[in-house]
């Protein structure tokens, strides 16, 4: 893949049709990666017009952190195409190899596969984050806007769930069962914090506004 390749130089209609098609990337790691992204910027949303109609201390601090997890998760989306797409040469590579070559194309498939698996790991943390950030920003976010902070929050916790499910089918390509093993113990981990975020989201009053 063209190490200049970014998803975030396609139209929406462009990445929708990749990732319907039949072609092995755009997949279900960037795609969940993309509705993470679109996650924080609801958030975000509800707090820069807050902070210019209500302006309180605490708006530009939380604008600044999710403008940063907006630019980690769009970098990782990228990443997640490169790691699959080097994960599939390794394999094809691999695959009729023979003798002390197979051996060493066998050692760069490994290495592809806990290279991959690390993606979507980072990713659901930078989620994580994000639903700490919703958290935060939603009390902060004036009434009109508080449904698109918490909509952004919801976004993040099926971005989390989603990535997380690359990380059940990539750990099956470890060979080492301890690595398994951690991947498992993160991938539940990360889960269950998200989910209690999520809780503490839906605690949050949204104005009705409609009726």
């Amino acid at each position: 893949m063209n190490e200049t390749f970014t998803l975030w130089q396609q139209t929406l209609a462009q990445f929708r049709d990749g990732t319907g098609s039949t072609l092995p990337t755009p997949g279900s790691g960037s795609a969940a990666t993309v509705a993470a992204v679109l996650g924080v910027a609801l958030v975000l949303k509800g707090l820069k017009i807050s902070q210019q109609r209500q302006p309180v201390t605490r708006h530009a601090e939380l604008i600044a952190l999710g403008e940063r997890l907006q630019e980690a998760l769009s970098t990782c989306a990228d990443a997640d195409v490169q790691a699959f797409a080097n994960y599939l040469e390794a394999d094809r590579q691999a695959n009729g190899a023979a003798s002390e070559e197979g051996e060493r194309r066998q050692q760069a498939l490994n290495l592809a596969a806990a290279n991959a698996i690390q993606i979507p790991i980072a990713t659901a943390q930078l989620c994580l984050e994000g639903l700490d950030l919703a958290v935060i920003a939603t009390p902060l976010t004036v009434e009109p806007l508080r449904s698109d902070a918490l909509a952004g929050g919801r976004l993040l916790h099926g971005a989390l769930g989603a990535v997380l499910t690359t990380v059940d089918a990539d750990r099956n390509g470890l060979k080492s069962g301890d690595a398994r093993e951690a991947a498992r113990q993160m991938r539940d981990k990360l889960q269950q914090q998200a989910d209690q975020r999520l809780a503490q989201l839906r605690a949050t009053p949204v104005p009705q506004t409609m009726g």
